[in-house]
């Protein structure tokens, strides 16, 4: 079934600077597991790790860490349940292992590409990472080594685990002309194929398993979101509510997705589909976070379409004042959040292994 946009906003989000965390574009932006942390990176290579002054939606942040990086950063990945430990996923062929109370990395994990996307297991032993390449590593936490490898023939891109930590989810792309998917790899098999679902026209980029494993999301440049059924990995939803959708991420509670592109945010009911709001960012978006307890959204932004705005309005203040002062440094880094409790109690589900019957194509459900 295909959920169209709603026209008015049901939830009234607030939107407001974070502070002035970077003055650079920002290409990461992740919370860590208790919603305490929020990591993000920008494009000038510096991670910096910000504190949130209490639980509540309009928590101020402060900066406690930073980490100067000598090449670009692709990701930040924190581990499932240790609050302070996250991974700085690297295009060179490098991931960093940190405690946000060191003044050095834990490790160093080496790749054989540029890594472009890493997942943490859920049971927090395993850290996956593809890179661009289309090679899968799978690392050891414990003994910080690799374990598994596996190489794509065709393009893969963002990566997932199921709940019991025995499958790697993968979004695919170019498998067949014109087809994207999930491939499901058993992690006990040697990264054996265990079960593909083709279910989009175009390839699929973005993937996000709900924190209560009990959904997936997945995004494709055939401008669908796709809404899965875990447990019986078939598609139950599409979504249609932007031409392209580049970030997901689920509420704590997994009863809600929000997705961007370009200049907007969205936020869908993921069984109904229904659009709860929408949010013009008035800039490109890079990245989004939803806080893993509350209804707070952190999102980072881009400064090219900012300055350019900045600079022409620049332009039109210095026809007509002259002796104007300058204008502000865009923020970077919003927060939007909403007047919505979550569930107080997420239902995780309990389901050993994921079966694996034939998942129909999105189309067929439209």
């Amino acid at each position: 079934m295909l959920s169209q946009p709603a026209a008015p906003n049901l939830w009234n989000p607030t939107v407001r600077d974070a502070s002035s965390i970077h003055n650079k574009r920002l290409c990461e932006v992740k919370f860590n597991c208790d919603g305490t942390l929020l990591g993000s990176a920008t494009i000038d290579r510096t991670v910096k790790i910000g504190q949130l002054s209490d639980k509540s939606v309009m928590a101020t942040i402060r900066i406690i860490h930073a980490i100067p990086c000598i090449v670009s950063i692709a990701e930040i990945c924190w581990h499932p349940t240790d609050p302070n430990r996250f991974a700085v996923i690297t295009g060179d062929k490098i991931v960093d292992i940190w405690d946000v109370r060191a003044t050095r990395p834990a490790a160093k994990l080496y790749s054989l590409g540029n890594n472009i996307h890493a997942a943490w297991s859920p049971n927090g032993l395993y850290l996956a990472v593809g890179n661009n390449s289309d090679v899968l590593l799978v690392y050891d936490m414990l003994e910080f080594k690799q374990i598994k490898k596996a190489r794509y023939s065709y393009e893969m891109n963002e990566i997932g685990w199921s709940i019991n930590s025995d499958y790697l989810l993968i979004a695919y792309g170019g498998k067949l002309p014109d087809s994207g998917g999930i491939d499901v790899l058993s992690l006990d098999k040697e990264l054996e194929l265990v079960h593909t679902a083709q279910s989009h026209t175009g390839n699929a980029y973005s993937l996000q398993v709900d924190p209560t494993f009990r959904r997936l999301a997945m995004s494709s440049g055939d401008s669908l979101v796709s809404v899965w059924d875990l447990e019986e990995l078939i598609v139950y939803r599409g979504l249609q509510v932007m031409d392209t959708v580049t970030h997901i991420s689920f509420s704590g509670d997994g009863n809600f997705l929000a997705l961007a592109g370009d200049n907007h945010l969205v936020v869908c009911d993921a069984e109904s589909g229904e659009v709860m709001c929408r949010v013009d960012c008035r800039m490109k978006v890079l990245g989004l976070t939803w806080h893993p307890s509350l209804s707070l959204i952190a999102v980072a932004l881009d400064e090219s379409t900012a300055r350019e705005r900045e600079r022409e309005r620049g332009r039109e203040e210095e026809m007509r004042f002259r002796d104007k002062p300058p204008l502000p440094t865009p923020n970077f880094l919003k927060l939007v959040s909403f007047d919505i409790p979550l569930s107080d109690t997420a239902s995780v589900s309990t389901s050993l292994s994921l079966s694996l019957s034939p998942a129909p194509s999105l189309p067929s459900l439209l």
